[in-house]
């Protein structure tokens, strides 16, 4: 967009709608509109003009660069939306018979499905971070992360949400040591995890020496602590959020969404936006599938050209080469009878060296006629019938000579 396109968008909405909308963070906004010399509303001025009060707004500077000026930012393109503008709050509210069938009980009953215990089973015998947290899917970016006190919580959190699923034809299953939860043909990875609150460490007797004995030495910083400065620990506070499982994790155009408990609302009433949610993502989560496999196909199709024609080049540069192989025995069995008709006027017909020589062509002859060029074109009719083979050496480009040129 133009400098002026971009003044005009700033001082139309916030910088924080601005920077959603185009997928990026309000720094990142802040950071063009700096690069290209565009003020920005002060602090408080949408609250001011909310409120109809007075607010100034300068011009836009065009001593340094002009008004039409490029300015390298532009909207991000999501294929694959889930948020079709309503409030997925409100619709929850609304529907009572959804609120009703996803209130978690007080305590468990007896008879637990199976996923229920399974996932309890699986976080009590997992091993427990130095937060306090047990960690199951692995220590960088585990997929269940809870604390031992949460764990009863999140099993009647899972008894409902299994209840309500079954009830919609939904199904939660583990694969190994992951939750997906399974709508139709698709299925969502379902991470659950407990923040953490912190709180000032208490150095020990021993840290509190090792503090004393650094503090002799000049070579040790004075500010710096030979103990942490903060604790870590359970908040009973969790969150869960379902993600596609096309593609990386890390590519922009996820499919997911999260839930967690916040100061005015419990991830226990949340539970209803989940299967709203559910509704809008299943049918992205499906053209993405799709629009993925069918660029698989593609990619497996466009190798396949490849190797086919990587292997008709093959037989195109070995079929030159008998080419050349038989040009050269021709050139030199030519060579040879011209020899014999220069040495049959001066030699007897009974000649030891003329009748070798004249063996000698007949060897040449029958190279000739034994080549293997015949099985090389018999070779190429099988690979590829159409068009002249020898043309590959020019249209196909050769073997990379490592694996990582193409």
């Amino acid at each position: 967009m133009t400098r002026q396109e971009l003044y005009d968008l700033v001082w139309s909405k916030p910088i924080t709608h601005i920077a959603k909308e185009y997928g990026m963070s309000d720094q990142g906004v802040r950071k063009h509109c700096v690069k290209a010399d565009i003020p920005l509303p002060p602090r408080g001025y949408w609250a001011k003009l909310a409120h109809g009060k007075k607010v100034h707004q300068p011009k836009l500077p065009i001593k340094k660069l002009s008004a039409d000026a490029d300015v390298p930012l532009a909207p991000r393109a999501e294929r694959y939306r889930t948020d079709t503008g309503y409030d997925l709050r409100k619709l929850a509210e609304a529907n009572a018979e959804l609120q009703a069938a996803c209130a978690v009980p007080v305590e468990l009953p007896k008879s637990r499905p199976a996923i229920v215990r399974a996932v309890a089973a699986l976080l009590k015998q997992a091993d427990t971070s130095t937060h306090g947290l047990k960690e199951v899917g692995g220590s960088y970016s585990p997929e269940l992360l809870v604390s031992k006190d949460s764990i009863d919580r999140l099993s009647r959190i899972l008894y409902t949400l299994n209840t309500v699923a079954e009830s919609q034809s939904h199904r939660l299953f583990l694969d190994g040591d992951r939750l997906f939860w399974q709508v139709g043909d698709e299925r969502f990875l379902v991470r659950i995890k407990e923040a953490t609150d912190k709180k000032p460490h208490e150095p020990t007797k021993a840290e509190l020496k090792e503090q004393a004995r650094r503090a002799d030495y000049s070579w040790y910083s004075p500010n710096r602590k030979a103990y942490r400065s903060w604790d870590y620990c359970p908040s009973g506070r969790l969150s869960i959020s379902l993600s596609d499982t096309v593609g990386h994790r890390w590519q922009r155009e996820r499919i997911e969404k999260r839930w967690r408990d916040t100061r005015g609302r419990t991830l226990e009433s949340r539970l209803p936006e989940i299967f709203l949610w559910l509704e809008e993502a299943e049918p992205a989560a499906r053209s993405k599938r799709l629009e993925t496999e069918r660029q698989a196909r593609e990619e497996a199709e466009r190798q396949e050209l490849v190797r086919r024609q990587r292997e008709r080049r093959k037989l195109a540069e070995a079929l030159e080469k008998s080419i050349i192989e038989l040009a050269d025995i021709h050139e030199l069995r030519r060579r040879v009878l011209a020899l014999v008709d220069t040495m049959q006027g001066q030699l007897d017909s009974s000649s030891r060296l003329l009748q070798e020589i004249q063996g000698y062509t007949d060897v040449l002859l029958c190279q000739l006629v034994q080549s293997g060029a015949d099985k090389i074109l018999d070779a190429a009719q099988v690979a590829d019938a159409s068009g002249l083979l020898i043309n590959a050496l020019t249209e196909i480009p050769p073997e990379p000579k490592y694996p990582w040129q193409y």
